[in-house]
């Protein structure tokens, strides 16, 4: 192509511009030497071009009249030259493009003007274009959804390429490797060609006009021997973690498994292999960590595309990638985003936020697809987060905002609360915690707090306690710190959940909420104090907690004929949920692999804490400073009170050993039981207790014995509420010791006339279980037997279903769809031949099939007299999630018609439901419609009975509202 590269003088100041006019290019391209020509094509190139981010695969190029060099970098939807050029052909604007092929030393064109000129038929990538317009134009490209190839060849000598670049690079970085000995551009705002010339065989330039290689320009490149630009993606971030003593050094990319590696060391992501960064493919959120960075390096030359996207974002909300604005100077969330690397560095933020997320292990995929020639498949970093618990240590600030309603003119109290989780089910999500008194100001005892997390999958969580404080001349010597007549008593109550991504000054695990406490007989009405908190937390583990020390002193261990054993009693009146249990026994023995040592609990639970292990002895406390065999947590959740048995043995005669004195710690929170009993309920009745943020319910017996355990000082009320009987509310107090209740006599309800009820509920989804209870007024001293009959009503003939010889209270499960009836008969015994009494309610129970997985519903049940009983129920399937009585969004897929009917025995009043849904107050025409409109009979059934419409959306009960003869409830169950 160029003879004599170093004769080369692009001055634009020292040449005419009107050397060469446009309409004689071709001519020039023809007829005159390759170097003349490119020096005339040079002197009228005018260039602007902007390049949209890479992830809207959209380039815009600014066309000046005349002359334009330009490349691409993004790969057109369409590459041929026509469909490229397409807006500007039809516009009339587009003259021709060139371009120049450095292996052939040839040049090619579009449209074919000249003959023996090669033509172009598509536009690609890497390439170098002089394009000739009219008049000045935008020309938008549109690109697809790959990444532009990074691989770039270079032959000897000179080159007309374009590089795929989403923002401009420094030249220094972006060619270091390559053997170039210039670089050719055009500045169009300065007017002048500009140009970096290096000296012979070296990388020190002697002439430096420009120092970045911008996105959409083309480059004449020299270079002193052929070349291949090429991209190789790399990644890196934090590795495992290796401590002392450490592994030998292993080569770079070396895989080396995870088996020879030490206590203490991690394997993050867990795939069994020992990473360094640059191999690690895992990245994982610590509890505190709310952001971390992903390097993306390219290890190869030329230019690195990349495009990194969560997979699956709806089911990982959590994790986001923060890409900075530089417009707003603000970081926004996305789920992907675009780059180009060349042998710099770029990173990824990656930003998590653990609010309304539920305590324990998430993760997530990253993806990062890239033009790197040694990868044709997608990189994938595995995104592992931890959402701590509410566990631990906090300092807590109150704000207080008003007092009774008027606002507070008053300090802010400071408490140090202890929160841990409640085990004493490990199926529920209670919480205790406890404010310590030395540490808190204006809590002159230690006060205790129960509750739960509120919201399933969340950390929203709710606390409350009661203090009580007796009149001062009550308590032993007069020193009591209450001095009023009367008790007084304090009740505090926080709502609240983890910080919140908007919450500034707060760490990743502190906590914030309502603040609400109620003070009872200092005045004649109560004192109402509300406000807000925030909980600083100071240490993950809580450590205000009840400890129950127990000690036993020395014993000679039999030397491989027997054991010895030592028993810690802790009394009733002592005993702690338990949350932590720690046991140091002091030995002497010079041969401690002879030794077994057992500690049991009072509920009969054993671990192990050495089995002929080789490990010191001497004192030895298990669970802070020595691990034992199994984990003392098996007995984190039960009760201390009662014996425990620590067992020593030595299996191995010879050497005698004495256990010189053992102490037995067991930490927890003070917690006590409620024992009772209720006459005349049958077995499995459900009683339920409820105060101080939780909710229990327990069974009773076949004696009618019900307990809950696990209670703090608090308030609690009883409640039962069980069908047949009228409801029992039994307030009582547990303060201080276990409680044990007067027997409850719930009273029967009884009816003048033969009559009994069904429950809990007349209609829902099979299956659909119900209870039987009679409330027949019966002569009292004799004894009854009773059948019940399950009739079904529906059109479809089916057998009965018979309950022969039941007690007065019966339980049944409906499996099938349809309209159900009961019959009662009650039997005087010991005769069963003839009943004395026969019931057939009117009643009816509908029963309808599941919806479709993943369906929403909508239930309409009509009502035909009989006290506005259930006469029938639908259910239609909708595609929408989402339901608003404001708009119509909802479009019926099971449509009710005649043929269900046969389901619902001919009871139901056809309502067909399309997109409109429409809800008013005028009565009858509050219902469901199709296209706006409804005809006189249907209007005329409406009259006749109640419409009731259900919405079920998968979320708590959110309430019914009722207008003329429509009912309609939202949320929940129907």
């Amino acid at each position: 192509m160029f003879n004599n590269h170093n004769t080369i003088n692009f001055n634009l100041n020292r040449l005419n511009k009107n050397l060469c006019h446009s309409a004689l290019v071709p001519v020039c391209l023809k007829k005159v030497p390759s170097f003349l020509c490119l020096k005339f094509l040079f002197l009228i190139t005018l260039l602007t071009i902007s390049s949209n981010p890479a992830q809207a695969k959209t380039q815009t190029l600014n066309l000046k009249t005349g002359w334009n060099l330009v490349s691409l970098s993004v790969n057109p939807v369409n590459p041929a030259v026509d469909s490229v050029f397409d807006p500007l052909i039809t516009s009339g604007e587009f003259v021709s493009v060139w371009t120049f092929n450095a292996v052939s030393e040839k040049w090619s064109t579009y449209p074919a003007a000249i003959p023996g000129v090669d033509v172009i038929t598509n536009i690609e990538v890497g390439k170098g274009y002089w394009v000739e317009v009219h008049t000045s134009s935008n020309l938008d490209i549109a690109g697809d959804d790959s990444l532009p190839s990074g691989e770039l060849d270079l032959t000897s000598g000179w080159n007309l390429v374009g590089f795929p670049l989403d923002e401009p690079k420094e030249y220094s970085f972006f060619l270091a490797n390559v053997p170039l000995t210039q670089i050719w551009t055009y500045d169009s705002n300065a007017g002048e060609f500009k140009g970096v010339e290096f000296a012979a065989g070296t990388s020190t330039t002697t002439r430096e006009d420009f120092s970045m290689i911008e996105p959409g320009k083309a480059y004449w490149i020299y270079s002193g021997e052929a070349y291949t630009l090429g991209p190789v993606l790399g990644t890196s971030m934090e590795g495992d973690k290796d401590v002392s003593p450490f592994r030998d050094h292993t080569p770079p990319g070396a895989q080396v498994p995870w088996t020879p590696f030490s206590q203490g060391d991690e394997d993050i992501g867990g795939d069994g292999f020992f990473d360094t960064p640059t191999t690690q493919r895992a990245m994982t959120f610590r509890d505190v960590a709310e952001t971390g960075w992903i390097y993306i390096n390219n290890l190869g030359s030329g230019v690195l595309n990349y495009n990194a996207e969560i997979l699956n974002p709806e089911s990982s909300p959590w994790v986001r990638i923060l890409e900075y604005d530089e417009l707003d100077e603000t970081y926004k969330q996305v789920v992907t985003t675009s780059g180009s690397v060349s042998t710099t560095s770029t990173r990824l933020r990656m930003a998590v936020d653990r609010t309304q997320m539920t305590p324990g292990h998430y993760t997530a995929t990253l993806s990062i697809t890239s033009n790197s020639r040694n990868e044709t498949e997608p990189r994938l970093i595995t995104l592992h987060m931890d959402v701590a618990s509410i566990e631990g240590d906090y300092k807590l600030i109150a704000q207080i905002d008003t007092v009774n309603g008027k606002k507070a003119d008053m300090p802010n109290p400071r408490y140090f609360l202890s929160l841990y989780k409640d085990t004493d089910d490990p199926t529920d999500d209670s919480i205790k915690g406890i404010i310590d008194e030395n540490r808190s100001l204006l809590m002159p005892n230690r006060f205790y707090m129960a509750g739960q997390y509120y919201e399933t999958q969340t950390n929203n969580f709710i606390v409350s306690g009661s203090l009580m404080l007796p009149p001062k001349d009550t308590q032993a010597g007069g020193q009591g710190l209450n001095p009023y007549k009367v008790d007084l008593r304090r009740d505090i109550i926080l709502i609240g959940d983890r910080k919140g991504a908007d919450d500034h000054g707060m760490g990743p695990l502190d906590l914030k909420g309502e603040y609400r406490e109620t003070i009872i007989n200092v005045l004649e009405e109560p004192i109402y104090i509300s406000g807000t908190f925030v909980a600083y937390r100071i240490n993950k583990k809580a450590t205000t907690m009840d400890i129950n020390r127990k000690i036993a002193f020395g014993s000679a261990i039999p030397d491989g004929t027997a054991y010895v054993e030592k028993t810690f009693n802790v009394p009733p009146e002592e005993n702690v949920l338990i949350t932590e249990v720690d046991i140091s026994p002091t030995i002497v023995h010079n041969r401690p692999e002879d030794l077994l040592m057992t500690l049991t609990s009072p509920d009969n639970k054993t671990v192990i804490l050495r089995d002929h292990s080789p490990g010191d002895v001497g004192k030895v406390v298990y669970d802070e400073d020595t691990e034992p065999l199994e984990s003392l947590d098996l007995f984190i959740g039960g009760d201390s009170s009662g014996d425990w048995i620590l067992r020593i043995e030595d299996t191995n005669p010879g050497v005698a050993g004495e256990l010189v004195a053992c102490s037995l710690d067991i930490k927890g929170t003070k917690v006590y039981k409620v024992t009772g009993r209720i006459l005349n309920v049958p077995e499995g009745t459900i009683v339920t207790l409820s105060g101080c943020g939780i909710t229990k319910t327990a069974e009773v017996d076949a004696d009618g014995n019900f307990t809950f355990t696990g209670l703090i000082d608090c308030n609690y009320e009883i409640i039962l509420l069980d069908q047949g009987y009228n409801p029992i509310y039994l307030r009582l107090t547990v303060d201080g010791e276990d409680l044990v209740l007067s027997p409850i006599i719930p009273e029967k309800i009884q009816s003048p006339n033969p009559d009994f009820m069904i429950g809990p509920q007349l209609s829902g989804e099979a299956p659909l279980e119900i209870t039987l209870t009679d409330i027949t007024t019966l002569a009292a001293g004799n004894s009854y037997s009773y059948d019940w009959t399950v009739i079904k009503t529906s059109a479809e003939p089916t057998a009965d279903t018979l309950l022969v010889d039941q007690g007065f209270k019966a339980s049944h499960t409906i499996n099938t769809a349809g309209t159900y009836q009961v019959e009662m008969k009650i039997y005087q015994l010991p005769d069963r031949s003839t009943p004395i009494h026969t019931v057939l309610k009117s009643t009816k129970i509908v029963v309808y099939n599941p919806p479709l997985p993943g369906a929403d519903r909508l239930m309409f049940i009509s009502t035909a007299g009989g006290g506005g009983l259930p006469a029938a129920k639908k259910e239609v399937i909708f595609d929408s999630s989402t339901f608003d009585v404001d708009r119509y969004p909802l479009v019926s897929t099971s449509p009710v018609d005649e043929a269900d009917t046969d389901v619902f025995g001919g009871l139901l009043d056809v309502i067909t439901l399309t997109n409109n849904l429409k809800l008013s107050s005028s009565g009858p025409e509050a219902v469901p419609v199709r296209d706006g409109s409804i005809d006189s009979a249907h209007s005329q059934a409406v009259n006749n009975k109640r419409i009731f419409i259900h919405i079920g959306m998968g979320q708590p009960f959110i309430g019914t509202a009722t207008s003329g003869g429509l009912k309609m409830s939202v949320g929940g169950k129907p």
